[in-house]
């Protein structure tokens, strides 16, 4: 989050996928600590960047809401249609999780579950009247404004050794947080990506 959100003032947009989680605690300009968990992690700093949260996201619609008013995003979100929401059911069915394998039992694994079993459970942001002033087909207005020179900065969250395939399994999260994964759930080609910046952390479990 602090990488992504001191990258932010180089890009005009920024966009995120993955799901609610810990969070990603950064530093405002002004020094205040704040923690992004659906929103991406520059969307406080000064220049009001547009931003984007792709068809591969979960939502915590209580979360959504109370980011978008603390980051002042009305007007300079869009939210792909098809991003899925957490239910209460998710997040109940995730607890028991939390003390075997370490889940942060926010409900993004059962959500994603949901989803994969196709059997009409799953709410997708456009079942949601209150989204419906965010929707937009983000992978369209990504290609726009790559083809038009104007760059993205796609923020990940977790990790590749947290990634449902190559981690050690049980004890992953729920999708795969590769680089590769990430631009899936965003929707932009790989033969798009300029540059990836890897974060490692000194301390892997």
């Amino acid at each position: 989050g602090n990488i992504a959100s001191y990258l932010a003032p180089e890009y005009p947009t920024l966009m995120r996928v993955g799901g609610p989680n810990a969070g990603h605690y950064v530093l405002d300009d002004d020094g205040t600590k704040y923690c992004h968990r659906l929103l991406p992690s520059g969307s406080r700093r000064s220049h009001r960047p547009d931003l984007l949260i792709g068809p591969g996201a979960t939502l915590n619609l209580e979360i959504l809401r109370k980011e978008i008013e603390e980051c002042g995003a009305r007007g300079r979100l869009l939210i792909h249609p098809q991003a899925a929401v957490i239910l209460d059911d998710d997040i109940a069915r995730e607890q028991s999780l939390v003390q075997s394998i370490g889940s942060t039992g926010q409900g993004v694994g059962s959500c994603a579950a949901r989803r994969i079993l196709r059997d009409g459970s799953t709410v997708l942001a456009h079942d949601v009247p209150e989204l419906h002033e965010y929707l937009f087909d983000t992978t369209v207005s990504a290609w726009h404004r790559l083809r038009d020179g104007s760059p993205i900065l796609l923020e990940g969250t977790q990790g590749t050794s947290l990634s449902l395939f190559h981690g050690s399994y049980p004890h992953t999260t729920s999708r795969d947080t590769s680089v590769s994964g990430t631009c899936s759930e965003a929707g932009i080609a790989p033969h798009l990506v300029r540059d990836v910046f890897m974060v490692l952390r000194v301390n892997p479990i």
